[in-house]
């Protein structure tokens, strides 16, 4: 049997909008009978982009991510389409995928270079609605979900996930405006 390692991350939430807006996509979803990220009642689940994903961050990883992304929050992305990835066992994920500006995905490729053991090169900045769906649910999910044109999501918080101790944490939040 494999042995499987429980992945840390550093994540950027969005503010009460976009967390809406996400929401509305994986009640959409669970309304269609479709398996969406409603489904996991963790309280660590909330709609989030990964900024990196690796079986270990340091205190000095978290530093290093405040010095380099969270002078850039709050930011304003463009939500610019659906985005189908290769999952487990066959499983496909459907997410609405983020363009960030360039100065910005600079900032989190520095980030994630510096943390270095990380599961992917380069990054896709997405937003996940379901992480398991079959390949045939994909035509009915991508007909649950709700056109977005000119949608944009505005991110205000560097939070960190801990799965060893189970929780998350902020690491800076952007200043109300």
């Amino acid at each position: 049997m494999a042995v499987v390692t429980r992945m840390h991350s550093i994540e950027l939430l969005p503010d009460a909008a976009g967390h809406d807006l996400v929401r509305a996509d994986w009640t959409a979803l669970t309304d269609a009978g479709l398996p969406s990220l409603a489904d996991n009642t963790n309280a660590s689940n909330a709609p989030h982009v990964t900024v990196v994903g690796a079986p270990s961050i340091t205190a000095e990883h978290e530093r290093l991510a405040v010095d380099l992304v969270a002078p850039m929050l709050p930011l304003t992305a463009r939500v610019s389409g659906l985005g189908v990835l290769e999952g487990k066992r066959g499983r496909r994920a459907l997410a609405r995928l983020v363009e960030a500006p360039d100065p910005f995905v600079e900032a989190v490729l520095r980030l994630r270079e510096a943390v270095g053991d990380r599961r992917y090169g380069g990054w896709l900045p997405h937003l996940s609605a379901s992480l398991r769906l079959r390949p045939e649910q994909l035509g009915p999910a991508l007909d649950a979900l709700p056109d977005l044109e000119d949608a944009t999501v505005t991110f205000t918080v560097l939070r960190r996930w801990d799965p060893e101790a189970g929780e998350t944490r902020d690491l800076w939040s952007a200043p109300a405006r």
